[in-house]
């Protein structure tokens, strides 16, 4: 009885230890369509949970499991930060003020390969994220209240967004 135990116990540390977070989820039933060709968009559900728990701690590095249409991508993410507090100066009566603000943007860059092929924020309660692959650009956006993956260069919408990748990181394979 007691082996029985300490191999379930085992079990379960494993399952725990190799379990990915998943910030998102494939959602199949989505009908929300952001690129001309349909199969080029994929719905997500967003992991309330995970979400809350990772701009809870804010961690440092983190590896997930991001949807890409039929599978998942495992990226690495490193976080970073575009800028420290910011001192903004305010005149009213009495004189000058200076107000001390902490901007509540929390960025990471997204690796594959040991290669950096874009970004994603936690921004305005929001996730947004643009990666390049393949030398093709995606983006994940929030859409009437819902998640969405799609390939930028296919979009419905016209846009000037250009990730600022290297070219020679483009190849990356999955």
């Amino acid at each position: 009885m007691k082996k029985i135990f300490i191999i379930l116990f085992i079990l379960i540390c494993c399952v725990n230890v190799f379990a990915q977070e998943n910030l998102f989820y494939i959602n199949k039933q989505s009908d929300i369509i952001a690129t001309k060709d349909k199969e080029k968009t994929c719905g997500l559900f967003l992991n309330s949970f995970y979400y809350n728990e990772v701009i809870s701690e804010r961690p440092d590095n983190i590896s997930l499991a991001i949807p890409f249409f039929n599978r998942y991508i495992n990226f690495d993410l490193e976080k970073f930060v575009i800028y420290n507090n910011i001192q903004v100066v305010s005149k009213n009566s009495a004189g000058e003020e200076y107000i001390d603000l902490k901007p509540n943007l929390l960025s990471y860059k997204l690796h594959l390969n040991n290669n950096v092929v874009g970004i994603l924020n936690f921004v305005n309660n929001s996730i947004v994220a643009s990666f390049k692959i393949k030398n093709k650009q995606y983006e994940i956006s929030e859409f009437n209240n819902e998640y969405i993956l799609f390939e930028t260069t296919n979009s419905i919408n016209n846009s000037s967004f250009s990730c600022a990748v290297e070219d020679h990181h483009n190849n990356n394979r999955f």
